[in-house]
Formats: structure tokens, sequence, C-alpha cells
């Protein structure tokens, strides 16, 4: 929510940057040259900067997902492999009951 708010106040901050700052200047990239505000082009830039960052953060977001669910799924087999062990080890200990009475008798 914090992040949300400062995204906000930084957005409003270019806007009234961009709008004191409405002179005409031509801007030439490679072979384009193009005459505009000034206002465009700094609400352009900040525009394109805040889409290539959500970008990164949709494509991180992913990432962590798709780690998360691999997690999951190892965690789901480890709790499965623990139960039958759990299993296993209650049944070791029932045939062991059966069989003699455990180790206290073994030892007298």
């Amino acid at each position: 929510m914090l992040m949300l708010v400062l995204a906000l106040a930084f957005a409003v901050l270019v806007a009234v940057f961009a709008m004191q700052n409405s002179s005409t200047v031509l801007v030439s990239f490679l072979i384009w040259e193009i005459s505009t505000s000034l206002a465009v082009v700094i609400l352009a830039a900040a525009a394109l900067g805040a889409i290539i960052a959500g970008s990164l953060g949709f494509v991180k977001q992913v990432e962590m997902g798709l780690r998360m669910r691999g997690l999951q799924g190892k965690l789901a087999k480890m709790q499965g492999d623990l139960e039958a062990l759990e299993e296993e080890k209650q049944a070791l200990a029932g045939e062991q009951a059966k069989s003699g009475g455990g180790e206290a008798s073994d030892s007298n």
C-alpha cells in the first residue's frame, strides 16, 4: 500500500513538472525527428519507464510463482513419504510387539 501511495505521489510530481515545462522541443532518435511539447516527452518517458519496470516486476512475480508451485509439489511429495514412513514404523512396532515384547525383554 505504501508503494502505491509513493508511486502516485511520484506520478503527480512528474505531471506537475511536465506541465511547467511545456515549451516545444525537437526530439531526434536515429533517423526520426519530431517537434513536440516537452511535457509530452517527459510524460512519455515516465510512462515508458513505468511500463518497463512493471513488466520486469511481472516477470519476476511469474518466476516466483512457478518456483513456489514446484516447491509445493516437493513438499507434498515429502509429506506423503513421511506419512508412508510413519505407517511403516507403526507396522514394524506392531510386529515387534507381537513377536516378543520389544527390547526390554531382550536385554534381560
